[in-house]
């Protein structure tokens, strides 16, 4: 994929606003930002984030109640316990108990909107915004401290032992101390989107950016352990399994590394985009491409089943230990669900309040 159509997309994930005559507030097209946690998915996609039954894609309830037009929902939710949290284009973080949809609290001390999905630490929320600020907030929402970066931040921070990890679109990584000082600051080859990975001992963090680098970061200084070019700009997260390291970029292509050395091991020719990164699978891994192409690979990248959907996709897969499911746009549905062994599909629906 070519840079004029990496920017493209980037426009329409990034929430390009226009004006309407039509109707006042900021008119946008998004993408819908997909969660699912035990026997509910989590949606969020323009004025409401819904609540579906995992087991066949009915509405539970919608948040808020009545719909406002400068109130729309497009970042991935996360789910903790028997809360969901995330943030809208209205500038406000919320907490919503996911019984029954109604509100906990809300946070509205940012200057931008919330594209990327939140995490939580330490006994903290860490929200990243499109201000370019990473804000840490206590289980009760009130603002502990907050990282300022240079550019829009919509990648998921990454939790550590003793840090917390940011990339942001101003090029560089962030490392940060649990009471909000910077530890350290790499710079990438591009703008980064890809939200860090973290080994499993901690010591290593793995990040690529839209300039085709990929990296691994010790993460007590932010020294560059090794790094890999891709053929084309990297959007989505990378993930650790079965020992090995793996990657997409927007060529189409998935790489699969030796996380210690960074030594390719193989690569495999997906044949379209993939942008919303990969998931772990407790047998394998899953992929989208950005036109709907979905595949469950085998660790060693060959496909075990492959599906494909209506629509464009920019997240990754989500999924359980019954349910593989894609968000997609501008298709016959929003939602897709698949059962994960056999890749036979379940249901698909676009929710309605």
């Amino acid at each position: 994929m070519k840079k004029p159509h990496i920017l493209l997309i980037g426009m329409l994930v990034g929430l390009t606003f226009v004006l309407s005559a039509c109707a006042p507030g900021p008119r946008v097209s998004g993408t819908p930002g997909l969660e699912l946690s035990g026997d509910q998915a989590f949606v969020a996609y323009s004025n409401f984030l819904y609540a579906l039954k995992a087991n066949s894609g009915t509405v539970e309830w919608a948040y808020p109640e009545e719909s406002k037009n400068t109130v729309l929902f497009f970042a991935q939710p996360l789910v903790i316990d028997e809360n969901v949290y995330v943030g809208d284009v209205a500038k406000t973080f919320h907490k919503i108990d996911r019984s029954n949809g109604n509100l906990v609290w809300t946070f509205t001390g940012a200057k931008g909107y919330y594209l990327g999905q939140a995490n939580e630490g330490h006994g903290m929320i860490f929200a990243p915004n499109n201000d370019g600020n990473l804000y840490a907030l206590d289980l009760q929402g009130n603002l502990q401290w907050v990282f300022e970066t240079q550019h829009y931040i919509w990648s998921q921070p990454q939790i550590g032992p003793d840090a917390v990890y940011i990339s942001s679109m101003d090029k560089f990584v962030y490392a940060i101390s649990t009471d909000g000082k910077q530890l350290w600051e790499r710079e990438m080859d591009g703008a980064v989107v890809a939200s860090p990975v973290l080994s499993e001992d901690a010591g290593t963090l793995f990040v690529g950016s839209m300039g085709s680098d990929f990296v691994a970061l010790r993460t007590s200084d932010g020294q560059k352990i090794w790094s890999f070019t891709a053929e084309e700009g990297i959007w989505g997260q990378a993930i650790l399994a079965d020992n090995k390291l793996y990657f997409a970029d927007s060529s189409g292509f998935l790489y699969i590394l030796d996380p210690l050395s960074g030594a390719e091991k193989n690569r495999v020719q997906i044949g379209e985009p993939v942008i919303g990164g990969l998931l772990a699978l407790p047998d394998g891994i899953a992929l989208v491409t950005e036109k709907g192409n979905l595949k469950v690979l085998e660790f060693d990248g060959a496909t075990r089943w492959e599906a494909r959907i209506s629509g464009n996709v920019f997240q990754r897969p989500v999924a359980s230990d019954d349910y593989l499911m894609v968000a997609a746009v501008d298709g016959d549905n929003m939602i897709y669900a698949f059962d994960v062994q056999s890749g036979a599909q379940k249901w698909s629906v676009t929710p309605k309040k």
